[in-house]
């Protein structure tokens, strides 16, 4: 099995959920557990273990959660298979027991004819109050296919994001972005497959990951220009749209973004040019913003380089922060790979990917 230690070796939010999913695919697969509940609680353990190599990290969490959620919801879908196989015995044994088949599948059938994607154990009645101590023999091979779905599901995230790129970006716009955003540039390169627009990438100091992405997108044949971070505000009159990615999205529609995202929107808004954010469902987390939340720091020799500390500068302190948040009342709508929402909706996806017993993780 592999070393939880391995996933903090990773920095990108698609790296690290790719290589969370694969090693609780080998939990599932090479630990011994009888029933749901026992491996809730091996997830949960591996799970904290993972969480403490990037503790600021909520894409993390993301995956675990949404892995613990499948159990759950597979465990019900065995539960409900198990009772649909016992009202057929029922309803082909004794005719003395005729009216008993009946009345289950009476009601069994009423409650399936609400199952949705929204979560199956929901609508179980008191079967969501369950211990998950049954054990079917089934269960370790459904959880395992609905992991590797979802496995596929991150892998297709550019190629859906990018089909609807049509639909948002039009002949002779120009688009703001800041820094290196594989969703952007996915979306940003099927449109140019059909139209021409310009983009201006702010290079994002101090990792710099702007000037990368701008010989990216002109290496693609699009016209782009590269402007310093300072000139954000600037340049903003002149433009369409921003179009930025993400780290995380929060539970409340906003985000955790790269440092500098901030500044970009502020003036996006006082311009009033509407911000679009390009991300993967993955990314969706069940958080709100906080303090902690936002403690990264990164290595302040990005800021400052060692050897160039001395003198007066030996008493400055550098701070180099990883993330901003962005609240959602400056962000105008979300391209994920499931469609487009409106940052008021990101609460509601939650329900389809996460259960509120798991927040404790």
């Amino acid at each position: 099995m592999k070393s939880t230690n391995v996933i903090s070796q990773f920095f990108s939010s698609y790296e690290v959920t790719m290589q969370t999913l694969d090693l609780l695919v080998q939990i599932t697969s090479q630990c011994e557990w009888k029933n749901a509940s026992d491996l809730n609680q091996i997830i949960k353990h591996f799970g904290k273990k993972l969480i403490d190599t990037k503790p600021w990290d909520p894409i993390i969490s993301n995956a675990i959660k949404r892995v613990l959620y499948i159990i759950r919801e597979d465990y019900n879908i065995s539960t409900i298979e198990e009772t649909d196989a016992g009202i057929k015995q029922l309803r082909s044994s004794q005719a003395a027991i005729s009216d008993i088949g009946n009345l289950l599948l009476k009601r069994h059938t009423s409650k399936r004819l609400d199952i949705n994607r929204a979560g199956i154990f929901r609508l179980l009645g008191d079967k969501e109050k369950d211990d998950f101590s049954q054990s079917y023999t089934d269960l370790q091979e459904r959880i395992i296919e609905s992991i590797n779905l979802v496995i596929q599901e991150v892998e297709s995230i550019y190629e859906f994001v990018a089909e609807q790129a049509l639909t948002h970006i039009h002949t002779n716009e120009v688009i703001m972005t800041i820094g290196h955003s594989r969703c952007v540039e996915a979306l940003l390169k099927e449109a140019a497959e059909n139209r021409k627009f310009q983009v201006i990438v702010a290079e994002s100091m101090p990792s710099y990951a702007g000037r990368k992405f701008a010989g990216v997108l002109a290496g693609a044949g699009i016209e782009t220009t590269l402007i310093h971070d300072s000139a954000i505000h600037t340049m903003m009159a002149r433009v369409n749209k921003v179009i930025v990615g993400t780290h995380a999205v929060l539970a409340n529609g906003g985000l955790m973004a790269m440092a500098g995202t901030h500044i970009l929107a502020q003036a996006a808004k006082y311009h009033s040019v509407p911000v679009i954010v390009c991300t993967g469902l993955y990314k969706l987390s069940p958080i709100y913003p906080s303090q902690d939340s936002f403690a990264e720091l990164n290595s302040p020799s990005d800021v400052l380089n060692f050897e160039e500390v001395a003198g007066d500068l030996a008493h400055v302190r550098v701070i180099n922060p990883a993330w901003d948040y962005i609240p959602p009342d400056l962000l105008s709508l979300y391209i994920t790979n499931s469609g487009s929402y409106m940052p008021a909706y990101i609460y509601r996806l939650l329900a389809e990917y996460y259960h509120p017993d798991d927040d404790d993780i």
